[in-house]
């Protein structure tokens, strides 16, 4: 927790841009500038299939802002600023409140983060609050341990099948804790991120979880259904002698299943 001393800091300092602290939305997309920044010489072009446009985001960001939230562009560095005017929406990484301390403070005060694997969502993990993971990789080491997570993954398009991959090929071709491109490109693979619309669709189902909707027993049996599939072929297929997943806690948004029924197969 932070102390008494350190949130009326960090609210004093949103308050003078006039940005309440009560309903605010993290959303960290991750881009290849950071690392170009910090680590000048070197190649990390093997990250390049885990970052996104995030242009994408822009319907998802702006459902957020019409239901009511303040949303907040998470980032210590970004390739592009993102041009959303509205009151209640803020591009942090380019603002000058932006700070170690105010990633920390707000990561700890906001209802819901949205990330697409960055690091900085591990703050979000400290302080257990609810996470929407945007095309998670890798596929068999998705975060399952809390119910606070909602999960999206990312497809496996495979170009010798001409076709997105199943759950169960993902598992029996062994690529499923692969994570880096060339490990990809050698298996023929290339991993498709979810597109605006997609996003959009999760970002909507998740507010309406968070804000107590009930949600519909056939949203329930599908995800159990996509759960056991799951926990049956992380069980068979461990990662050496890592073993990612116990009880599986997170939810499989319905959304995603819809978009995705290959996963249940």
């Amino acid at each position: 927790k932070l102390t008494k001393k350190e949130i009326e800091t960090g609210n004093k300092i949103l308050s003078k841009i006039n940005i309440d602290s009560k309903k605010i939305i993290c959303i960290g997309i991750r881009d290849s500038s950071y690392l170009k920044k910090k680590y000048n010489n070197q190649d990390f072009s093997y990250h390049d299939h885990r970052n996104d446009e995030v242009e994408k985001y822009i319907s998802g960001i702006k459902f957020l802002l019409n239901r009511g939230y303040t949303v907040l562009r998470m980032g210590s560095v970004t390739n592009k600023k993102l041009k959303i005017r509205h009151k209640n929406f803020l591009d942090y990484s380019n603002s000058k409140i932006k700070s170690d301390f105010m990633d920390v403070y707000i990561s700890y005060v906001c209802k819901l983060f949205i990330s697409n694997n960055t690091g900085l969502d591990a703050l979000a993990v400290i302080f257990r609050k609810p996470i929407l993971h945007i095309g998670s990789l890798p596929f068999g080491a998705i975060s399952t341990f809390s119910d606070r997570y909602y999960n999206t993954m990312s497809n496996y398009y495979s170009y010798s099948k001409k076709r997105f991959l199943n759950l169960t090929e993902i598992f029996n071709s062994n690529i499923q804790y692969l994570w880096r491109k060339k490990d990809f490109e050698k298996k023929k693979i290339k991993i498709i991120l979810p597109n605006k619309k997609e996003i959009l669709k999760y970002c909507a189902e998740t507010i309406l979880i968070l804000e107590k909707s009930k949600r519909k027993k056939n949203h329930i049996v599908l995800e159990e259904k996509f759960k056991n599939l799951y926990s049956r072929y992380v069980k068979k297929y461990p990662d050496g002698n890592k073993q990612y997943h116990n009880i599986i806690k997170t939810k499989i948004l319905f959304t995603f299943l819809t978009f995705n029924p290959h996963f249940l197969k």
